[in-house]
């Protein structure tokens, strides 16, 4: 293999500038204004409007379907079960099931049955119970796989036990 000269030595786009040369920022980039044009109609040129979120404290949501227990199926994947003492707080604190609030008693990756559960650890229920009292919504999110799009499937039965367990 022949041995390259200096001078024929190129530096790759890659590597990083030499002692030599200016650290040479990139221009930002400009953003266009929207041109309008005679086919642009009203609403394409002018940006949307947000409307606020309101709660509804009461009432069924549409599209929902009661499964009993006060829990509520709404479509497409989302299980709710609605506490009307703890609707209308400003403060939400949010937890994930899974390996946050609870933990599996076994060994096994996934519960088996409803009462397959134990706490993350003892302080738990006592930082739940806190948040409550200082006026916060307790809201629990989890992915469950078991559950997919049949909500009102025997893995949502299972997995609606288990929260039910977990509160009571």
């Amino acid at each position: 293999m022949a041995r390259k000269r200096k001078d024929e030595i190129k530096e790759s786009p890659s590597s990083p500038p030499s002692s030599e040369e200016e650290d040479v920022k990139p221009l930002p980039k400009r953003s266009r204004a929207k041109k309008t044009t005679e086919s642009t109609t009203k609403s394409e040129a002018e940006p949307a409007k947000t409307k606020e979120a309101k709660s509804k404290p009461s009432g069924k949501e549409a599209g929902s379907k009661s499964l009993g227990d006060r829990w509520e199926a709404r479509q497409p994947s989302l299980l709710i079960k609605p506490n009307a003492a703890a609707q209308g707080g400003k403060k939400i604190a949010a937890f994930d099931l899974d390996g946050t609030m609870v933990v599996v008693k076994g060994k096994a990756p996934f519960p088996k049955d409803a009462g397959d559960w134990k706490f993350f650890n003892k302080s738990v229920p006592r930082v739940i119970h806190e948040y409550a009292d200082q006026g916060y919504q307790i809201v629990i999110f989890s992915n469950q796989g078991i559950i997919k799009h049949a909500l009102t499937g025997a893995g949502s039965e299972k997995t609606r036990a288990r929260v039910d367990n977990v509160l009571a």
